[in-house]
C-alpha cells in the first residue's frame, strides 16, 4: 500500500511538473505572438505608406500611370491592414485606414483622369494613414 501511494505521488508530481513547464513555456510564447502581430501590422502600415509616397513622387513627375499603380498597391495594403485591425478589435484604427483607402481611391481616380489634384488627394491619404499610428498607439 505504501509503494502504491509513493508511485501515485510520483506520478502526480511528474504531471504537475509537466503542466508547470507547459504553462511557463506558453507564457513567453503568448507575448512573442503578440509582438509578432504588432510587428506585422507595422510592416503592413509601412508598405502602404511607402506606396503612397511613391505615388506622390510619380505624380510630381507627372507619371500618372505609375502613380495609379502605386495607389492601387497602397489601397490593397491598406485593405489588408484594415482587416487585421478589425480582427484585433481596433475600431478607431479601422476607421482611419478606411478613410485613407477612400482618399487613395479619390487620388487614383484623379490620376486616371490626369488631374493634377491627385497629388493633393494622395497627401490627404497620407494624413489619414498617419492617424492610424495614433490609433494604434492607443490600443
Amino acid at each position: 500500500m505504501n509503494k502504491t501511494k509513493l508511485y501515485l505521488v510520483a506520478v502526480l508530481v511528474l504531471v504537475a511538473a509537466i503542466a508547470a513547464g507547459f504553462v511557463w513555456g506558453a507564457w513567453g510564447r503568448w507575448g512573442l505572438e503578440s509582438q509578432l502581430r504588432e510587428t506585422e501590422l507595422r510592416a503592413e502600415l509601412a508598405e502602404a505608406r511607402s506606396a503612397l509616397y511613391s505615388a506622390r513622387v510619380d505624380l510630381a513627375e507627372l507619371n500618372y500611370g505609375r502613380a495609379g499603380g502605386n495607389l492601387e498597391q497602397a489601397r490593397t495594403s491598406m485593405a489588408s491592414l484594415a482587416g487585421r485591425f478589425e480582427k484585433a478589435g481596433r475600431s478607431e484604427a479601422v476607421a482611419a485606414v478606411r478613410d485613407a483607402i477612400t482618399r487613395a481611391g479619390e487620388a487614383q481616380q484623379a490620376a486616371a483622369s490626369v488631374d493634377q489634384a491627385a497629388a493633393g488627394r494622395g497627401a490627404d491619404a497620407l494624413k489619414a494613414l498617419a492617424r492610424v499610428d495614433a490609433a494604434r498607439q492607443g490600443r
